[in-house]
């Protein structure tokens, strides 16, 4: 059974017991994002908000970089001109539906320039759900151009995941095309599948993170930090643009994992999604 409870930092959406599963937190003039993200059952924290390697990165949440020359990943935190910082103008997250089985939350947020002109209207619309005891998130990620839009090739953007990454604990990633560790930074995958032990049992808990194949240029390179940051980047492979009124969606799926999930059961988590 999952419950959607609104309090004046956000939205949580919790299960049976009242335990946090999903928060999701509000701040007018920041992107939204996701954070705490637990493993259901356990309390264990699977995402970090503003680590001091990255200050600017916040759970799970989307960042893209080189918009029309405009910064929207490092909040001005990194050093960059205002110039060149774009700004957000976030709405408070709208609860769609929740039953006892699933909760459904909308995200909207305004991409403007320096001096405030909307250039971009973003809707993230996600589904939380259990199933077999791991947590399934879906989003449906819809970019509106105001103006035309040009997305510059660039390293890493898109949908990001910040764990609890720890030096003196380590973690492990790998993906679909069998490649693991630090192979996986820019490659093509399907899917892509961290882990790491978490507090406070340093019991290994992660992610397997899945490119939807109806996504542009699917299956796309992948972002892989040396803190196993992770996340699909369109922009890796190349530059692409939006007209003005062109709309782009995405679609992501993600599911909680433990050290007991190989990668024949992840390549069936994927196939289930993809069909």
């Amino acid at each position: 059974m999952l419950q959607a409870v609104h309090s004046s930092l956000g939205l949580d959406v919790r299960d049976g017991n009242g335990h946090t599963l999903v928060g999701f937190p509000f701040n007018p003039e920041n992107r939204p994002y996701l954070h705490p993200i637990t493993v259901p059952g356990t309390g264990s924290v699977l995402t970090e908000d503003a680590p001091p390697h990255h200050p600017w990165q916040h759970g799970l949440y989307i960042g893209l970089n080189a918009v029309n020359g405009l910064d929207f990943w490092c909040e001005g935190k990194a050093g960059l001109s205002p110039e060149v910082t774009g700004r957000f103008r976030s709405s408070p997250a709208s609860l769609v539906v929740s039953d006892h089985d699933t909760t459904d939350v909308t995200l909207c947020v305004d991409y403007l320039t320096p001096t405030g002109d909307c250039i971009l209207k973003e809707s993230q619309s996600w589904r939380v759900a259990l199933a077999d005891n791991r947590l399934v998130l879906d989003l449906s990620w819809t970019l509106h151009a105001e103006i035309a839009v040009h997305f510059g090739r660039y390293d890493y953007g898109g949908l990001f995941l910040r764990m609890p990454y720890r030096s003196e604990h380590g973690g492990e990633v790998e993906n679909s095309e069998g490649a693991t560790g630090e192979n996986c930074e820019g490659a093509p995958a399907r899917w892509v599948r961290v882990r790491m032990p978490l507090a406070p049992d340093n019991v290994p808990h992660g992610f397997i993170l899945m490119d939807h194949p109806l996504n542009p240029g699917h299956p796309v390179p992948w972002r892989v930090d040396y803190q196993l940051g992770v996340g699909p980047g369109r922009c890796i492979a190349g530059e692409w643009k939006l007209a003005p009124g062109e709309e782009c969606l995405q679609r992501y799926r993600l599911v909680s994992c433990d050290n007991f999930l190989d990668n024949a059961g992840a390549e069936t988590l994927w196939r289930n999604y993809a069909l």
